[in-house]
């Protein structure tokens, strides 16, 4: 397992103003501590020779002028004394702080940053998801997309007719509001077809198997691979917003599971005394292929939580219908070997409350309005788009904007559930 050494802020150190217009000279030097703790920029500066400006200077100067949305050649103006002396620049012979040119700026963004964006991601993956795992707070984690607005003279970008823009997507895996990894696609891209790649990347860190984790995923996530991916990446049932055609396998449930895991004997880390082990199971048979039958099996997990706690109703029963007048099929009750709190997975997903609001689904999770105002923030902290953006530098901007609102979301105040960007 990586030993990660960034210094993210503490809770209570975080600022309660979540603005990067003006940034003042504290915030730049707590910026400047955040990267200058990274292991992987220490290994890339390593690699320099003889360098004017560091990696951690050039990546705060271009954060800066984009904040204010200037072009390159506009720093000069954007740059005091004091924020040149917080960031620490070189000085000239006259005393005068030596300022980066624009195409030096430019080049750090497409050449610099680039080569170690990827591992930088995943290193602050780490740091967070180990900071949230030690606060002994209710970890959340939520995957969704938010549109990457073009111009429409980006004629390259596709068009989008849910948004009626031409865009990009990002989709974006979130702990407690924190970025952690981005996949970015074409505009018409559907939202679960990057599902599995980001909850690879969750796995990469190493940390949230078998953990206490409530993973969420609106409608566009409501697939088998979708939920037996969710599963492999934290070991527990997801929370997904399910969509109208969703309906309950019978060939999938519980009893079903343990006579195909049975019946695969001669596979690699079979073991007998673990059929009613439900998370031993359910990854033994994600990884020999019929990781089909156990999104099957965890979509009626979640189909008959939602039922139980009445967001869900049957398609004969009308919302508003009483009880005693009710004419529809009856909600299923759980048989016993397939109940919530048959096994220890099932007890722990079941004994946490979570934050619904109940309108027979039409509400949108508490949880999840978290996640869609930080998509608000990020393109307010720093331009989270494309436009006028070549479809060749498009790719290397985003990952370098990125990195930046991974930052920033761990130096400002975190939002809180049902807060407002």
């Amino acid at each position: 397992m990586l030993t990660i050494n960034m210094l993210l802020p503490r809770e209570e150190v975080r600022l309660e103003d979540r603005s990067t217009r003006d940034l003042d000279p504290g915030t730049v030097r707590a910026i400047m501590d955040i990267l200058e703790s990274s292991d992987v920029i220490k290994k890339a500066e390593s690699g320099r020779r003889n360098p004017i400006y560091s990696i951690p200077q050039l990546f705060v100067v271009n954060l800066l002028r984009d904040a204010e949305r200037k072009p390159y050649g506009k720093v000069k103006g954007l740059l005091t004394d004091e924020l040149c002396k917080a960031i620490g620049l070189p000085k000239k012979r006259d005393g005068t702080c030596r300022i980066p040119s624009a195409g030096r700026l430019n080049s750090f963004v497409m050449n610099d940053w680039a080569l170690c964006s990827d591992e930088f991601q995943l290193e602050f993956a780490i740091a967070a998801i180990e900071k949230e795992l030690a606060s002994g707070n209710r970890v959340v984690i939520t995957i969704d997309s938010t549109p990457l607005e073009a111009s429409r003279y980006n004629l390259d970008a596709q068009f989008n007719v849910h948004y009626a823009i031409r865009m990009d997507k990002a989709h974006i895996a979130m702990i407690n509001g924190a970025p952690l990894f981005n996949i970015q696609t074409g505009g018409r891209r559907n939202d679960c077809t990057q599902a599995a790649d980001l909850c690879r990347g969750l796995r990469s860190t190493g940390r949230l198997w078998c953990k206490d984790v409530k993973f969420m995923m609106d409608a566009g996530y409501c697939t088998f691979e979708c939920f037996a991916e969710a599963f492999l990446a934290t070991g527990s049932r997801p929370y997904v917003v399910l969509r109208t055609n969703s309906v309950i396998h019978e060939e999938a449930e519980w009893s079903c599971l343990q006579a195909q895991y049975c019946r695969m004997h001669r596979f690699q880390d079979y073991d007998p005394y673990k059929k009613n082990d439900e998370r031993h199971v359910l990854k033994f048979l994600c990884q020999h292929g019929r990781a089909e039958l156990v999104g099957k099996y965890l979509q009626n997990c979640e189909i008959r939580r939602q039922m139980k706690e009445g967001r869900l109703v049957s398609s004969d029963e009308e919302p508003d219908t009483p009880p005693e007048e009710a004419t529809g099929t009856e909600i299923p009750v759980l048989p016993d070997d397939s109940d919530a709190s048959a096994t220890p997975l099932g007890a722990a997903v079941e004994s946490g409350s979570p934050d619904v609001l109940e309108d027979v689904g039409k509400k949108k999770d508490t949880d999840r309005s978290v996640c869609e105002a930080l998509h608000h923030a990020m393109k307010r902290w720093v331009p989270f788009d494309i436009r006028g953006i070549s479809h060749k530098l498009r790719r290397l901007t985003v990952a370098f904007r990125f990195n930046a609102v991974q930052i920033l979301s761990s130096l400002f105040a975190r939002y809180s559930t049902g807060a407002t960007c």
